[in-house]
């Protein structure tokens, strides 16, 4: 069995910020090709992982985080024809949060509700707070730069070998994650 992690806002979904309204809800075009190839791989588990200060800020609330993240699935189940589902969405809705990232708290849970090792998961995000929970958690990691993801201003200090900017880049190592056999 493996696990894949999906950040996402800029890496499920087009990078909005603080997005709480469940019309600005948009998948990340680049993402597509790789769920469908995921779709009918009963063998994997997946899971969303989503910093969500806004709450704590006041901004928005739980149910707008909630109601955005059933948008999700639901764009991708009507306008996709997918039909798998994620396990379970992880968010930190505070600063002091468990899950918020950067951290291993979330790898921690899927390997023991799961039964699944960390050399078993991938995890999918847009930006060095992505890339440090995966170091964290000593998972494998795809860092996605292409059009959706959240801008950034500094260098990302990230090995190039694990960034991507295209849809293809993203199927080819997501292919290489699943065909390796970790167990």
């Amino acid at each position: 069995m493996k696990a894949i992690v999906f950040d996402r806002d800029g890496t499920l979904i087009e990078f909005v910020n603080f997005l709480f309204k469940e019309k600005e809800v948009v998948i990340n075009k680049d993402i597509v090709k790789t769920l469908k190839f995921l779709n009918n791989i009963n063998s994997v588990k997946y899971f969303i992982h989503t910093n969500q200060s806004g709450v704590c800020r006041g901004m928005f609330g739980m149910e707008d985080v909630n109601k955005c993240n059933k948008k999700i699935q639901k764009i991708l189940h009507e306008e996709y024809q997918l039909d798998f589902c994620f396990e379970r969405i992880f968010v930190a809705p505070t600063f002091e949060s468990i899950y918020r990232k950067p951290t291993n708290n979330v790898t921690l849970e899927i390997k023991k509700d799961f039964n699944i090792a960390e050399k078993n998961i991938l995890y999918i995000g847009d930006t060095i707070a992505d890339y440090q929970t995966a170091l964290l958690s000593k998972t494998d990691c795809i860092i996605y730069r292409g059009y959706a993801a959240k801008p950034i201003k500094e260098d990302l200090i990230i090995e190039k070998r694990l960034v991507v900017y295209d849809s293809l880049q993203l199927m080819y190592k997501v292919q290489e994650f699943i065909n390796e056999s970790n167990d």
